[in-house]
């Protein structure tokens, strides 16, 4: 399956948070947003939530818990 832009870039910022180079971490996740493909950090890596182009990290923050409970858990939620 070919990767989208959107999934390189998570792959990417990934790679940036294991190196610990926050400042392309963030600078990557400003990026996604813009998208409508929202990065939350956890221990365990971190949880991406594509909604598309119209939320707002706001909209995700203040909704989260009725988002995660609307799809499967795993590290890539899509509505």
């Amino acid at each position: 399956m070919k990767q989208t832009l959107t999934d390189e870039l998570t792959d990417l910022r990934e790679q940036a948070r294991q190196n610990k180079d926050y400042t392309l971490s963030d600078a990557i996740r400003n990026e996604l947003d813009t998208r409508g493909s929202f990065c939350f950090d956890n221990p365990e890596g971190q949880v991406i939530y594509h909604l598309g182009e119209g939320y707002t990290r706001e909209f995700v923050i203040n909704n989260r818990q009725g988002i995660e409970k609307s799809f499967e858990t795993n590290k890539r939620f899509k509505l």
